[in-house]
């Protein structure tokens, strides 16, 4: 097998700073005789002298005797750490389950009664268990080339159709295991984490998502044994803030798994960039396991067809793009239909996403009261009133860095979020220059901009890092290596995205609010799956937490509101205004008036994420009547959020202003606002015209504010079915960017809902003229037709009828993409519909 020396020395002198490290790479003799003991079980010491397998496994084991003691006995007096006799045992285990064999065939392993195997690969997992987490980063190359020659062994056998049930359920499941505990262990390096008790609830929605995460109940209990075990086999989607530990979680279903004699396989979607070429193709098996921590795509396919009980876990759905991300949904719906015994289990952070249907919620309880209180005695410490059990310290990852900084450091008090990640870097990891941590901060963010992974090369985080910060940060466990891609080099990441997040955060806090634009918004968070940074930003921001909100509302409305929530959440006191709480929960509240549906169940869903009193008054409004008498009531401190008042309050009937212009160009708030309002006021032809206008205007732009400006445009016309309103939209709109395409098509099924049988016929004939004439890479609107196909309440009488034509042409740009799923749902109800007319 080897080992090297070298690569224990780094290790082990990262932590001793750079003079040791020169030192240790020097030759001894201590060097010399543990290689040729290491490498020896050959000729290069005497032959009563030689340490075969056996007698290492023996030494190991109890103390040393006979003519090995001495050689013992000197490696221990050059102050030998334990962990390199560990090794020695580990490789002579392996060397016993290798050879393991009664007919010399050099597969032993594989011919060991099922009951051998488990014993062999449990006794390497109990030594992996119960090893120090530096003992793990020496044997690793050790243990992973030993995985890797099991792993190709049960590739051969599976080639060669000789699996059978009784080799492939033990060992392949306790090797996921072991695989899974050395990477697990080798990421968290000299970083011990505590362990806290994580509980799991089933809901019906996103939206009780949201709840159990802002009030911490409901739902129904679940545990892990019967997520394995129950029938029939349904998807799950695990769905949780971040850090209240979902991949510990996941961990601990891997290990339940493999004690059940389940074939567990781990998939990881943030070590492995998943692309097509061709956007409109199936993702395929293989693809999807590029990104394994344990296992292959024939090892699964193999288990899978022999009917085996296999758990699959993808982890890391909020770091690959929305398409990809959609595609991993497809691909997991088709596995979950297709074999019976595979139990499918994702997970991604808490982010309003479109899940499919067929899956089900599961969510993760915020800890206990008691289980933080009892944490927080050691230290002397207790909850204060400012902490509810809704906020911080119920989630894991806070309190286990709370914990850490009260055990290294001590400290006054507990700490918020900000101050409590800033202390850890200074005072626990020991990087005090504040002109470092932005060295760092501006590093953490190239890394996702360049990488568009949470992984970096080591040799650019080399010359992008200073030394002494990159000492610090290993020696304290946080940046760790990570196996990327089998033959290609170890990258790096940090052990928690969250830490990674925080710095990103901080580095665009101290940028100029008005240089962060959509595409540093993309690159903070891979494409909006995961807005950690964003809360971040906005809780560094202070004074102009408000001017980065709306920033960001102009990107993302959906992302707005999630910083504005979290942060009600996790701050003891918010640095967003009041005013732009209301502004936010009153432009959402008028959306449960849309008319459709999907806008509106969007909106229900993200009211379990606003819980601040005034959100929940608007909310309860029955009819935007009532919702604009509601505002009028509230008392907006400022003159911005004043003229924000009179905008959103004025009444259906209003006559249009000529000054209504300006406020539809205006800053993202007041802009979105007027969009709203013009399309429930009295818009005459004169106005009409005008807006129109100022689409052509903009057209001759490039550009985030042109963009938007011209969707405000094409949102207002959805609700005026002028025919000059029509050819814009079918000449221009729907060949413009995304985002005005998308708006585009939304208001052209909506005009066809607001007119006669006869016109609303002859705009859908003329919208399948249009998509006829489209080529599949244009129509990425067309492909999200699904989503304005139902109307809000009772759809009208020959409503299905006329629009299903379009749908189903329509859905031919969307065959084989991320959207086949809600396509078949769609028309599954359409025909329901039908009946029931």
């Amino acid at each position: 097998m080897g080992f090297s020396i070298e690569k224990w020395a780094l290790s082990w002198a990262l932590g001793k700073g750079a003079n040791a490290l020169i030192e240790k790479f020097k030759p001894s003799p201590l060097d010399q005789l543990l290689k040729e003991a290491v490498t020896g079980w050959a000729d290069k010491l005497p032959e009563d002298r030689r340490l075969t397998p056996e007698t290492f496994f023996a030494l190991s084991e109890g103390e040393p005797s006979g003519p090995h003691k001495d050689l013992i006995d000197t490696l221990k007096q050059g102050n030998l750490p334990e962990h390199e006799l560990w090794l020695v045992a580990l490789m002579a285990k392996w060397e016993q389950i290798r050879n393991a064999t009664s007919d010399g065939s050099g597969r032993g392993f594989f011919l060991l009664e099922p009951e051998q195997a488990r014993d062999h690969l449990d006794d390497l997992a109990r030594r992996l268990r119960t090893a120090s987490v530096k003992e793990a980063e020496v044997f690793r190359p050790a243990v992973l080339k030993a995985i890797e020659e099991i792993q190709a062994r049960l590739e051969s056998l599976d080639a060669g159709g000789q699996a059978s049930r009784e080799v492939l359920g033990p060992s392949r499941a306790h090797l996921a295991a072991l695989c899974h505990q050395v990477k697990r262990k080798v990421r968290s390096l000299r970083r011990e984490q505590r362990d806290f008790e994580i509980l799991l609830t089933q809901v019906d929605s996103f939206q009780a998502v949201l709840e159990v995460a802002n009030k911490g109940v409901g739902g129904r209990d679940l545990t892990v044994a019967v997520i394995l075990k129950s029938t029939p086999v349904t998807p799950r989607l695990l769905s949780a803030p971040a850090g209240t530990g979902k991949t510990s979680l996941l961990c601990r279903m891997v290990l339940e798994a493999a004690k059940s004699d389940m074939i567990p396989f781990y998939i990881d979607l943030g070590l492995q960039k998943i692309t097509r070429p061709d956007e409109n193709q199936e993702l395929a098996v293989e693809e999807l396991f590029q990104a394994s921590l344990a296992g292959s795509a024939s090892s699964f396919t193999t288990a899978a067809d022999l009917e085996a009980d296999v758990l699959l876990i993808v982890d890391g759905m909020n770091e690959v793009k929305p398409t990809i991300r959609g595609r991993v949904f497809a691909l997991l719906t088709v596995i979950a239909s297709k074999y019976s015994h595979v139990r499918v289990v994702a997970a991604d952070r808490l982010n309003p996403r479109n899940i499919p249907s067929t899956f089900e919620n599961i969510t993760i309880l915020p800890l206990s009261e008691d289980l933080v209180e009892r944490h927080l005695s050691s230290y002397k410490m207790s909850l204060s009133d400012q902490f509810s059990v809704q906020q911080l310290f119920v989630t894991p990852y806070f309190l286990d860095m709370q914990l850490e900084v009260l055990a290294k450091r001590g400290s006054e008090g507990l700490l918020g979020r900000e101050t409590l990640f800033h202390t850890y870097l200074t005072r626990v990891i020991g990087i005090e220059e504040e002109s470092d941590l932005e060295q760092l901060a501006h590093a953490a963010f190239s890394a996702y901009s360049k990488y568009r992974m949470r992984i970096f090369e080591p040799s650019w985080w080399a010359n992008n890092v200073p030394e002494n910060v990159r000492l610090s940060l290993l020696e304290g466990g946080e940046v760790v290596n990570t196996e990327h891609e089998k033959g290609k080099e170890e990258m790096l990441s940090f052990r928690h995205q969250l830490l990674h997040d925080f710095l990103v955060g901080k580095h665009l806090a101290t940028k100029t609010i008005s240089r962060i634009d959509s595409e540093v918004l993309d690159q903070a968070t891979f494409n909006a799956n995961s807005l950690e940074p964003l809360f971040f930003t906005a809780e560094l921001a202070g004074d102009d937490a408000d001017e980065f909100i709306i920033l960001v509302y102009n990107w993302s409305y959906k992302a707005a509101i999630s910083c504005v929530s979290d942060l009600e959440r996790t701050t003891v006191s918010s640095p967003v205004s009041k005013d732009l709480r209301v502004a936010i929960a009153a432009l959402n509240a008028e959306k449960l008036f849309d008319p459709f549906e999907s806008s509106v169940a969007g909106a229900i869903e993200r009211t379990g994420d606003m819980l601040w009193a005034e959100a929940q008054r608007l909310h309860a409004a029955s009819s935007v009547e009532e919702l604009v008498t509601i505002a009028k009531e509230l008392k907006p401190s400022t003159d911005r959020y004043k003229r924000w008042q009179v905008l959103f309050t004025r009444e259906r009937g209003s006559r249009f202003r000529d000054e209504d212009i300006q406020s539809l160009v205006a800053e993202p708030m007041e802009g979105w606002t007027t969009a709203n309002m013009l399309r429930r006021i009295d818009l005459d032809e004169v106005g009409q015209g005008q807006i129109r206008a100022i689409y052509h205007v903009f057209r001759q732009n490039d550009g985030i504010i042109s963009w938007t400006n011209r969707w405000r445009v094409v949102h207002v016309l959805g609700a005026y079915p002028a025919e000059e309103n029509l050819d814009l939209l079918f000449e221009w709109g729907l060949f413009d960017v995304s985002w005005v395409s998308y708006g585009s098509l939304r208001s052209i099924v909506e005009i066809a809902s607001r007119s006669d049988a006869h016109k609303r016929d002859r705009i859908f004939a003329r919208l399948m003229e249009t998509m006829r004439a489209r080529k599949a890479d244009e129509a990425v609107s067309l492909r999200q037709l699904y989503r304005w196909s139902m109307l809000a309440g009772r759809q009208p009488l020959g409503w299905v009828e006329a629009l299903e034509p379009v749908l189903r042409l329509a859905r031919n740009f969307s065959e084989q993409d991320e959207e086949k799923a809600e396509w078949q749902s769609l028309f599954l109800r359409i025909e329901k519909l039908k009946v029931a007319d």
